[in-house]
């Protein structure tokens, strides 16, 4: 299992082995203890904050934040203007170097506490920048199934992944897109839809996005070189059951078994493999001999199978 990129406190982190579950780091490691995501209140990097009073003070912590320079010559502005009114305004000199003392020890004090917050946000903001990016979503997570953009929806969702959808179009079941995996970006397709703006930003700070949508040229690319491949390998089929063909291939496609013999001995499942493999030539037979044929052949090593329990 990989390591967090720095060192982290111990807390519940998103699983770098499943998007849809959170881990338990404890300080040094990742231990066995998981939690699905909705299960578990994860505080949300900037939560809401009541009364006008609190909206302000929180404004004001994000400019520091954003801005540490401005707000220091903002800091030392103020100092000089209310320090020299000050003594210019008094006929008692201790008492104008008392309020300049006053006001410097007021600035140090809020100069102090901005420093506090400096050090304090820099993390929040890290963790803010996944919610930032869905300032135009429609407020979405979907579950994916990792599939090729040929394969069909699997109606078995049982082990499907769940991500973000940072994107303003509506997702749709059965979309295909370009997931994160566990190999890099793969190719997968939406099973479920759900969630809502709110539970993206309770979790969101550390589940992974969906990187983008697959392409109508990526999916009819890949729906052509299916059409290709299965009609290679119906090509050697039909070498190896002794029917005409005009195919030199040698190298089965990828994603298709090895082209088995016609007949011959073998065991209970080498027997099974050679049946799976003509019956699967019989399911995609493209004229009537290669459907009579594979089917005949099929049945062959099925029967031996079934003769050896």
């Amino acid at each position: 299992m990989t390591q967090p990129p720095q060192p982290l406190s111990a807390n519940w982190y998103s699983d770098p082995e499943n998007p849809a579950l959170l881990r338990w780091w404890d300080g040094t490691q990742w231990t066995e203890r998981t939690q699905p995501r909705q299960l578990v209140q994860v505080p949300g990097p900037m939560p809401p904050v009541a009364g006008v009073g609190a909206a302000w003070r929180a404004a004001i912590e994000r400019f520091v934040v954003k801005h540490p320079v401005w707000t220091v010559v903002g800091l030392l502005l103020v100092c000089i203007i209310l320090t020299i009114p000050a003594s210019a305004l008094s006929e008692d000199v201790g008492t104008s170097i008392g309020s300049a003392l006053w006001v410097i020890s007021s600035i140090a004090v809020m100069v102090w506490r901005f420093a506090v917050l400096l050090k304090k946000y820099p993390d929040e903001r890290v963790k803010a920048r996944p919610v930032a990016k869905l300032s135009n979503s429609p407020g979405i997570v979907v579950k994916v199934l990792f599939r090729d953009l040929t394969d069909p929806v699997p109606e078995d969702h049982d082990h499907s992944y769940a991500y973000l959808w940072p994107f303003s179009e509506l997702p749709q079941v059965g979309q295909r897109v370009v997931a994160p995996g566990m190999d890099g970006p793969a190719f997968a397709v939406i099973t479920a839809i759900g969630a809502s703006e709110e539970l993206i930003r309770e979790i969101g700070s550390g589940m992974k996005m969906i990187t983008r949508p697959a392409t109508d040229e990526e999916i009819e690319k890949a729906r052509t070189k299916e059409h290709e491949d299965l009609n290679a390998w119906l090509d050697m089929m039909r070498q190896a059951a002794g029917l005409s063909t005009t195919t030199r291939r040698r190298i089965v496609p990828d994603g298709y078994p090895p082209i088995p013999p016609v007949d011959g001995v073998a065991d209970i499942e080498t027997a099974d493999g050679y049946g799976r493999a003509w019956w699967r030539a019989y399911k995609n037979a493209r004229t009537e001999e290669e459907e009579t044929t594979f089917k005949r052949i099929g049945s062959r090593w099925y029967k031996l199978r079934d003769s050896l329990r």
